[in-house]
């Protein structure tokens, strides 16, 4: 589901000049003496924004499922090198995708920001799955956690 939302939001509808007609109306709405070069700067703001966001979600969501394959591993440094790995390749897939349409173009910087926002969810959730081992918990891929005993 996470791929096929990431997959829409490279088509054309969600180009800088389609937002713009969304984005720019709303944030001129909210802050009505802002100068329209702010509220540029804003609208480009959140779609890098959104970059970083998607692809929190998915290095967290990619950092779980092949934890989930990988019960018994002793280090978590394979698993995450994994999660990066996987997440720079659709990243990458989809700048190049973005690079085939009429109104988007592929940047090298926004596959950098997804990258980064992966690591940052990778990160988020290993920090999170320690928490839940330190308080003796421990918790299942399918989401169900069963205290230790």
């Amino acid at each position: 589901e996470v791929l096929g939302v990431r997959l829409a939001a490279a088509l054309d509808a969600f180009a800088g000049d389609s937002t713009s007609r969304i984005v720019l109306p709303l944030l001129h709405w909210i802050f009505p003496s802002a100068e329209p070069s702010l509220l540029e700067a804003v609208h480009y703001a959140i779609r890098k924004l959104a970059h970083v966001t998607e692809y929190a979600v998915l290095g967290a969501l990619a950092l779980r499922a092949i934890r989930g394959l990988r019960r018994n591993a002793r280090s978590s440094r394979p698993e995450i090198a994994l999660a990066m790995a996987f997440s720079l390749a659709v990243a990458t897939t989809d700048e190049l995708h973005q690079g085939l349409t009429a109104q988007r173009s592929g940047a090298a910087s926004d596959v950098a920001l997804d990258l980064a926002g992966a690591g940052i969810g990778a990160a988020l959730y290993a920090a999170g799955q320690r928490s839940s081992s330190a308080l003796g918990e421990d918790s299942e891929p399918g989401g169900s956690k069963t205290a230790r005993r």
